[in-house]
């Protein structure tokens, strides 16, 4: 664009008294904006309306999974957790030195899992689920230790016993169990404390055979002779036959049976001579 100048009439004005205008700037012609096209004209609305749409499709396209990627189903783990837990198992805490309370919520879950046949790796992610407090503390003590390493249940039993099971205490039950008398126990008494330490002991309850002879080495002179003397093969006819002589060797008690249509009153002692009498028949 050229420059503006004065118009210049007939008379050319001296040289002093022409003015000049400030240059403006030769803009190119691929600076200037484009001329609107004729009839394509867009309004306000529609300009938000198209960036809304590119926007939202954006956001759309950023959040798209993969085909070739899909979500990870729930593993048999998880979902036998869930059933796990419907089943309200005790949490184990481990505040309790008492390795009664820790061998108790170990048989409860061996109970439950017989119950959902649960495979090894399964019983572990079970039974470190509903650990808690010191006992949760120390397990995840354990995990970093084993850095990642796969636990089976074996080596799980392994490391809580060794935790709340300490060897001093097993060794301090088992001698108790290999000592243990009725003495002045009931038979009832005495068969609990007899299951609770043969646990301490497993080799020596092996078979049941061996459980039900260790049984009666352990029960009260006059019940043992009458109990051996059957010669029984099982744990629990043993324990049967005791429960059953225990009032006769006291002696006070009496029982009454029929005999020819009538009903006679007899001391417990002569009636298990009569019961003794007739099992060995």
């Amino acid at each position: 664009m050229a420059p503006l100048r004065r118009s210049q009439s007939s008379h050319q004005p001296q040289d002093e008294d022409e003015i000049h205008l400030p240059e403006v700037p030769n803009w190119q012609q691929e600076d200037l904006p484009a001329p609107p096209v004729q009839g394509a004209t867009i309004n306000r609305d529609e300009m938000i309306g198209i960036f809304t749409a590119a926007f939202v499709g954006a956001i759309q396209q950023a959040q798209a999974v993969p085909v070739n990627n899909p979500p990870r189903p729930i593993d048999g783990t998880s979902k036998m957790v869930t059933e796990f837990r419907k089943l309200r198992p005790l949490a184990f805490k481990g505040t309790s030195a008492d390795p009664i309370i820790a061998k108790g919520w170990l048989r409860e879950l061996e109970k439950n899992f017989e119950l959902l046949q649960c495979s090894d790796e399964q019983k572990v992610a079970c039974s470190t689920y509903i650990l808690q407090g010191e006992a949760d503390l120390w397990w995840q003590t354990t995990k970093r230790i084993l850095e990642g390493q796969l636990v089976t249940w074996a080596q799980f039993l392994e490391l809580f016993r060794e935790k709340y099971f300490p060897i001093t205490v097993r060794q301090a039950k088992a001698a108790e169990f290999i000592k243990l008398q009725q003495g002045s126990m009931t038979v009832i008494d005495y068969e609990k404390k007899f299951e609770e330490l043969s646990h301490y002991t497993p080799h020596l309850v092996a078979t049941d055979v061996d459980k039900a002879r260790l049984f009666e080495s352990g029960l009260n002179n006059g019940i043992q002779r009458m109990v051996t003397a059957l010669e029984l093969n099982t744990y629990v006819e043993v324990v049967r036959r005791a429960l059953l002589y225990e009032g006769p060797v006291k002696g006070t008690q009496k029982v009454f049976f029929k005999a020819n249509g009538k009903e006679s009153g007899i001391s417990q002692h002569r009636a298990a001579g009569v019961i003794l009498h007739r099992s060995s028949k």
